[in-house]
């Protein structure tokens, strides 16, 4: 399926020179102003499907929607993950 950016920005010779052990890490925020969904945290869910088409390990990690929380949510996951890339 097409996945979009992400994909395309890591396929071909960008991927190649990456080689297959590429670690990702994609957050998203949880919903907040009572929403019940947050665009981004719907993107962050999804992006671990897209491992095998991009030929990368792909994690994901739904953040707190407040500054020092966020931060530390994503520190600890980096620190446990150890990504290559992440896009927050």
């Amino acid at each position: 399926g097409n996945t979009g950016g992400i994909c395309e920005a890591l396929s071909g010779a960008e991927r190649e020179d990456q080689g297959s052990g590429m670690r990702i890490l994609v957050s998203g925020f949880e919903p907040f102003a009572g929403d019940s969904v947050n665009p981004s945290q719907e993107l962050a869910k999804r992006a671990p499907a897209w491992s095998s088409e991009v030929g990368a390990e792909i994690a994901s990690r739904i953040l707190p929607v407040t500054y020092r929380g966020a931060w530390l949510a994503l520190k600890r996951e980096i620190d446990s993950f150890g990504p290559d890339a992440v896009i927050a």
